[in-house]
Parts: structure tokens; sequence; C-alpha cells
């Protein structure tokens, strides 16, 4: 948001022959206003449409990479 550097999400997903498909999405134009905390929550929300998209196409490829939800100890 600060540079107004291109934003595209890429994702991948295996294909039954091994090999994987790769998706670029189009460029994400970011909310730049007065409201930066506001922005940024419009601007993540739009990367993680992007990769919410590949993840509804092929769930079962999908796998959390940290701890999603804490537990009380």
């Amino acid at each position: 948001m600060r540079y107004d550097i291109p934003v595209f999400v890429v994702t991948t997903a295996r294909q039954e022959n091994g090999m994987h498909h790769i998706f670029v999405s189009e460029r994400i134009v970011l909310r730049k206003s007065e409201d930066e905390t506001h922005d940024l929550v419009k601007n993540v929300e739009a990367v993680n449409n992007q990769i919410t998209a590949t993840i509804y196409k092929y769930p079962a490829q999908w796998v959390w990479m940290h701890r999603r939800w804490e537990t009380a100890t």
C-alpha cells in the first residue's frame, strides 16, 4: 500500500498427472484513502478472496500451516 507496488495473488493446485496448475489473479487494485486501517482490512480481504477461490476449487489440497484456533490450556 505504501509503495504502490502491483499486487497479484498466485496459487497452485496439483493436477491428476502430477503437474501443477498455477493461477495468477488479475491485478488487485489496492484501496488507498485517508483511513489506512480500513484500507488495510479491505485490501487483505481482497487478497484472501482470491486465495479462497482456489481453496473452494481444490479443498482437499488445503492444509493449515499454523495454529488456526487457540485453545485454552
